[in-house]
């Protein structure tokens, strides 16, 4: 069976699939339990309900025109836009304690003020936080435009609820 998924995926899911129903954050599979009882040439009263009908939950993740249907375990992906942002923020709010100005900052970096002085204060995001973005295990929807999008909460407690670290 698994030699003719390769060979044609399409045909043999279509022969496989009985239904399959999404709803809001879940997705339920019902296969045709003759034919793939058939397809294992297994009595199909043999088959365990739990491989003929499954639910996963699933999480929706959108970045500018895309969204990612997120189910099961999640494999770590890093935010390379992100991590770029956090590197640059650290860099600058570094460069504005030290006292060089926004003006001097922005002009080195290529930047005008506002976008310095908007994407600095990432770096005062809780090191756990951090970490998490680093190693690519943050919650599917925190994106730059996300964390951009409202001023970045200094209680780290404030930044759990907002970002979606509460389990964190």
């Amino acid at each position: 069976m698994i030699s003719q998924l390769r060979a044609n995926p399409s045909g043999l899911i279509s022969v496989l699939l009985d239904q399959a129903k999404i709803g809001f954050g879940s997705i339920r599979i019902d296969l045709n339990a003759e034919c793939f009882a058939g397809r294992l040439e297994l009595d199909a009263a043999l088959l365990s309900p739990a491989l003929i009908s499954f639910e996963a939950p699933f999480q929706t993740r959108r970045r500018g025109v895309e969204t990612k249907i997120i189910s099961g375990e999640r494999t770590p992906a890093p935010d390379q836009t992100l991590i770029r942002t956090l590197v640059a923020a650290q860099e600058w709010a570094q460069l504005l304690q030290s006292e060089v100005g926004v003006t001097q900052i922005s002009a080195r970096a290529g930047h005008s003020g506002a976008y310095i002085r908007t994407r600095a204060r990432l770096a005062f995001l809780a090191p756990k936080f951090l970490a998490a973005i680093l190693d690519g295990s943050q919650p599917p929807g925190l994106t730059l435009k996300r964390i951009l999008s409202a001023p970045v909460p200094l209680n780290w407690d404030g930044q759990a609820q907002r970002f979606g670290f509460s389990d964190a």
